[in-house]
């Protein structure tokens, strides 16, 4: 009996080490990695600190409605092998696990490596066959079995087959799309592919003079110019020189991309409100009380000590104020027109990130491919998790969540059935 696993990344291993550990010699597993050595995106996870899963899913799954789409799949998946599964499964390997700020959980070690080694231990352990430099170009059924063919012409044979290799995001790490074609050779829906987790370009003149910047602000989505929110997060945004990013803006480009996706997103725009704890009226009198207390400063400063000096001037420059005049100058409409800025300050859109500067992909395998247990409809045998399926999930741990989830859901499915199979 042998199981063949497509990619070497967060999926791809624990399935591997979760049909071992319930068949130890019994199974033959085999992982296919197109890079030289496998894991390599585990690496760059929370900003290398390894941002493994968020506790807010532990006490209430309906947190996954508004961190997953197609949450409604992803509750069910969770409610199968749950966070706490997530913490018990790598605490039975050796990895001890800490929460920190928002929920997050990581290695106690706070390094990536600590889950990668702690992975690779447990293959070795259990003699999971890893194939690296093995790039699928193709993969055939015939009768029950599997012919997974690789770019160089050599081919492994499977009874079962996990195709975990990622999506588009950060290829150089490993997910160069090249899964998309070999569910589409099996004629399954894939819906459009965009880039999610990523930054936002913008038009120079949004952001002028603040690359390197960093503020806070409540971040908005509004349909059209209107007022109709259709998204907002506060944090912390971080200007380029013709982009913005930050955990905010990562979150906002993935609802946008799951929008494009979908179709239901076509014209909306973004704003920064810098002064999200006061509305425009008290914004207004706090600024009156300013002018009053710093008459006799230039209006270039007049800023200063609420934010940084080149966003300052950029929002008296938008309010159409001549930075080189005195406060003292400064009347009614001066004074309405820095409200407005300060709780609109408009970032004109012009499209998302690269991939390659994305941290997931937005869009994969349509859910209604897949049953349950995410082994495919029209391919008995053949599963699909991870990124290659049309679910995502925003900043805080919660994509590796559904990498480990997906992961034990698919192999246990996988356990049953050979546990059939070899034993009646």
């Amino acid at each position: 009996m042998k199981v063949v696993i497509v990619g070497g990344g967060a999926s791809g291993l624990l399935a591997s080490i979760n049909i071992k550990v319930r068949f130890k010699d019994l199974v033959d597993v085999v992982v296919l990695e197109r890079l030289e050595r496998v894991g390599k995106k585990i690496l760059a996870t929370g900003g290398g600190k390894g941002n493994i899963t968020n506790s807010h899913l532990k006490s209430n799954l309906k947190q996954s409605t508004t961190v997953y789409n197609n949450p409604t799949f992803v509750q069910k998946l969770l409610k199968k092998n749950t966070f706490q599964n997530t913490i018990d499964y790598f605490s039975s390997m050796g990895l001890e696990i800490i929460e920190l700020n928002e929920g997050r959980c990581y290695p106690k070690s706070e390094t990536t490596n600590s889950i990668l080694d702690t992975l690779r231990l447990k293959m070795i352990e259990l003699n999971v066959n890893v194939i690296n430099n093995f790039e699928v170009s193709k993969i055939s059924k015939k009768d029950n079995q599997f012919i997974v063919e690789s770019t160089r012409r050599t081919t492994v044979i499977a009874d079962y087959v996990v195709l975990a290799c990622g999506g588009k995001s950060s290829p150089i790490l490993g997910s160069n799309g090249s899964g998309y074609n070999l569910l589409k050779n099996f004629k399954l829906d894939v819906t459009p592919i965009y880039p999610g987790l990523s930054g936002i370009v913008t038009n120079e003149t949004s952001v002028a003079g603040l690359d390197g910047i960093r503020a806070k602000a409540n971040v908005l989505l509004t349909k059209g110019r209107s007022k109709d929110i259709l998204w907002e997060e506060y944090g912390e945004v971080q200007f380029k020189k013709n982009s913005i990013s930050g955990i905010v803006v990562m979150n906002l480009s993935s609802f946008i991309a799951r929008g494009l996706k979908d179709k239901t997103l076509n014209n909306f725009s973004i704003y920064l409100d810098f002064m999200p704890n006061m509305d425009e009226l008290k914004l207004i009198e706090f600024i009156n009380q300013r002018v009053i207390n710093l008459s006799t400063y230039s209006i270039q400063n007049f800023l200063i000590g609420l934010f940084p000096k080149m966003l300052a001037n950029l929002i008296i420059k938008k309010a159409r104020i001549d930075l080189s005049g005195m406060v003292a100058t400064l009347n009614k409409k001066d004074v309405e027109r820095l409200a407005n800025v300060i709780k609109h300050f408009e970032i004109i859109y012009k499209n998302l990130d690269s991939f390659e500067h994305s941290q997931v992909s937005v869009g994969g395998l349509n859910i209604n491919e897949i049953d349950e247990s995410l082994e495919t409809k029209k391919i008995k045998g053949l599963y699909v998790v991870g990124e290659l399926l049309d679910i995502d999930g925003t900043c805080g741990g919660y994509n590796l969540q559904w990498a480990w989830t997906s992961s034990l859901v698919a192999s246990n499915d996988i356990n049953s059935k050979i546990e059939v199979q070899l034993h009646g």
